[in-house]
């Protein structure tokens, strides 16, 4: 006859052999049909874009970063007589410089120098997905200012995440780089 304890240990290396199979069963089953699917696009996020003329988007330019890495940027050439100095358009988490491109538009029609930026891991600045080092996203600003050097007063404006990212630089002590933060 068995003892409480070992009727307990008896159960309980059950549970877990039942346990490790149904896993077991659950991965195979991922393996063999898959995993969930791509998620469908936020159209909250997409859908303002599709009216949005692409057409006149200044090509790409492109700057090095401090570990040697190619990064991009768009120019928009001011409109008039009245030049008001520059902006530097840092996007969104999901965004690139491309969804920077009506802002970049409207300010350049108002007589602003526009810079907006692939911000590593984005657009067509690489390497994709990877940050070496706390503080490099601040270290790619750097190399672009003293790259591209926008006439002052310059501003730098970020959207959404972009936004978090402009109020660290402009804590830094490299807040120096621009007269102003949006």
């Amino acid at each position: 006859m068995l003892s409480a304890i070992d009727l307990k240990m008896k159960i309980l290396s059950y549970a877990l052999a039942s346990t490790a199979l149904v896993v077991l069963l659950m991965v195979t089953a991922e393996l063999v049909w898959g995993g969930p699917g791509t998620p469908a696009p936020i159209a909250s996020i997409n859908d303002p874009f599709n009216s949005v003329d692409f057409s006149n988007m200044p090509p790409l330019k492109s700057y090095q970063g401090t570990d040697g890495a190619k990064l991009f940027y768009r120019a928009y050439t001011p409109q008039g007589d009245n030049i008001k100095g520059s902006a530097v358009l840092v996007h969104g988490s999901s965004g690139s410089s491309d969804s920077m491109h009506p802002m970049a538009t409207a300010l350049a029609a108002a007589g602003v120098h526009v810079y907006a930026l692939d911000i590593r891991g984005h657009g067509d600045s690489a390497p994709k997905g990877h940050i070496a080092f706390i503080g490099q996203l601040e270290s790619d600003l750097q190399s672009f200012v003293q790259a591209v050097q926008p006439p002052s007063p310059s501003t730098l404006i970020g959207f959404s995440s972009g936004g978090g990212f402009v109020l660290r630089f402009a804590a830094s002590e490299m807040q120096s780089a621009f007269d102003s933060f949006l």
